[in-house]
């Protein structure tokens, strides 16, 4: 037995979480997380954006690569239909919310039409809350 208790092994997860968004992705994704559909790519290309940017914020040396990765403004994704890019989008959005819980961030969403939003975007996002109940506890 390790001989940390429950509160510090949820700690460290949480933490694991935050640091390795790919680890929230198998995790809430369970079984539809597809990673030949190119999500997996995604997340560990995201991991090392949102990383970058946590060291930048909280003024932490950055490597090379990191500095390179803060100064993105995004990432972009060319994809087939079908893949999982609303799948990804929406665990994406539900993770970046997680991370940054305590500041309540808002964040933008646009699509090549607006009832695309209403029509595959936000369904995706509900879906994925009643698909795991533990999403829907913690927002």
């Amino acid at each position: 037995m390790s001989g940390k208790t429950l509160e510090e092994k949820q700690k460290a997860e949480r933490i694991r979480w935050i640091e390795e968004p790919i680890t929230w992705a198998r995790k809430f994704g369970g079984k539809d997380f597809d990673p030949w559909s190119g999500q997996e790519r995604f997340w560990i290309e995201y991991g090392k954006l949102l990383n970058a940017k946590i060291k930048r914020w909280k003024r932490l040396p950055l490597s090379s690569e990191e500095q390179a990765y803060a100064r993105k403004i995004g990432i972009s994704i060319m994809a087939g239909q079908g893949v999982g890019k609303g799948a990804t989008i929406s665990l994406c959005g539900l993770h970046y919310q997680f991370v940054l819980a305590k500041v309540r961030p808002k964040a933008v969403c646009t699509a090549p039409a607006g009832p695309q939003l209403h029509s595959s975007l936000w369904p995706e996002f509900g879906a994925w809350m009643v698909r795991n109940p533990l999403l829907g506890e913690i927002f």
